[in-house]
């Protein structure tokens, strides 16, 4: 049985996608089941495997000839580009300083726009 080459070479890129998928709605299974004090908890680990997973599908296995990353691009261009997404996502995970602080007062109280 002789195999494809240009057809071997998108199973590693298109096969990426379910597997990450199902990692997704593994880590989202997770962290439902959790109590809801400890929700996000492993939210740090599962955006460092997805991100590194893609990066290094990405490296290996680009989706064009003249995009792949070579050592350069890595540090020139794509590293940035995920630097500032991470600052980003960081910044917006994050909620305002005491948003959902409840007063001492009334205990079952909620603030607005707080969970």
């Amino acid at each position: 049985m002789k195999i494809n080459p240009t057809a071997a070479s998108g199973l590693p890129r298109y096969g990426l996608y379910p597997l990450l998928l199902g990692f997704t709605l593994l880590y989202l299974w997770m962290e439902l089941r959790a109590p809801r004090a400890h929700l996000g908890t492993y939210y740090g680990i599962y955006l460092a495997v997805l991100v590194t997973s893609m990066v290094a599908i990405e490296a290996l296995h680009p989706m064009r000839r003249e995009w792949g990353m070579t050592a350069a691009s890595l540090f020139r261009r794509d590293l940035p580009y995920l630097a500032i997404t991470a600052v980003t996502i960081m910044l917006r995970a994050r909620p305002p300083h005491g948003c959902c602080a409840r007063p001492a007062s009334n205990a079952a109280a909620r603030m607005p726009g707080c969970p």
